[in-house]
């Protein structure tokens, strides 16, 4: 029996900068917003175990040092978390190009050169009082930089890891003079290479240092990541807060990250760090 013939494949549409921005951005506030979701269910928990409120279904309430954080599990990518608890570190991923979870395979990845292209993981801690994420390129990446420097992307500046440095093979893209706003360490692309290189920029975020590792085309979007990353650590540190304020706290919490427009939010913040 004879088939029609099956309609041409529809040519993959080509992703502007601006989209894949947009794509960060609503990723992100998609965590901060499933915590704050999360924190009006579990302000109506009934409390139970002599006094002690019960944990609601589907939810992660976690501590970092000081830092409450109540958390949507579908974003953790280490199954341990998934309980709770006080840890020293926590680990959240998501995928960009539908701003939900990252899918299963993306977390056991080993690093992020096989992760998937659209995977960005968040890891926050507890911050370093020893060296501060602003003070780290003039300290600490500044001795082992090759003095030639160059433009890189979204008025960053670029410069090279000289070969017997512990990072070579990188390069710095940083915030002209010295980095304090935002700095990103980069591989180079090797020769015969085909596997997309990637970075990883740390901020200090509200008291926690976040560190983002993402695949260096989104390097342009540093000041998005940067502002989203803030946005997210406060929306889950407030559902932290209303979760604990008992049943007398607001039913439905109002997170500080919201879905509008960067037009409708205002100019962007000087600082990318908290």
């Amino acid at each position: 029996m004879l088939r029609p013939p099956r309609p041409p494949a529809r040519p993959a549409r080509p992703r502007a900068p601006s989209t894949r921005a947009a794509r960060v951005r609503r990723a992100l506030v998609v965590i901060a917003l499933a915590a704050a979701a999360g924190a009006a269910v579990y302000s109506l928990t009934p409390w139970t175990n002599g006094g002690r409120r019960a944990q609601p279904a589907g939810e992660a309430r976690i501590l970092l040092g000081d830092a409450a954080l109540q958390v949507d599990p579908a974003f953790l990518l280490r199954p341990d978390d998934r309980i709770g608890g006080r840890m020293a570190e926590l680990h959240l991923g998501f995928d960009a190009r539908h701003f939900g979870p990252a899918p299963t395979p993306a977390p056991l990845a080993p690093d992020m050169r096989h992760a998937s292209p659209d995977l960005v993981r968040l890891i926050l801690k507890p911050p370093d009082t020893r060296l501060s994420p602003a003070e780290r390129t003039e300290r600490l990446y500044l001795r082992h930089l090759d003095p030639e420097s160059a433009p890189s992307v979204a008025g960053l500046s670029l410069r090279r890891f000289t070969p017997e440095s512990p990072y070579a093979g990188e390069e710095l893209h940083f915030t002209p003079p010295d980095g304090a706003l935002f700095a990103a360490r980069c591989e180079r692309m090797a020769e015969g290479e085909t596997l997309p290189p990637s970075c990883i920029a740390d901020l200090r975020v509200d008291g926690l240092d976040a560190r983002l590792e993402f695949k260096a085309e989104w390097l342009e979007d540093w000041e998005t990541l940067a502002r989203v990353t803030r946005e997210a650590v406060a929306g889950m540190k407030k559902a932290a807060a209303a979760a604990a304020a008992g049943p007398e706290a607001p039913a439905s919490p109002v997170s500080p990250v919201s879905p509008a427009s960067p037009a409708e939010r205002g100019p962007k913040p000087g600082a990318p760090g908290g």
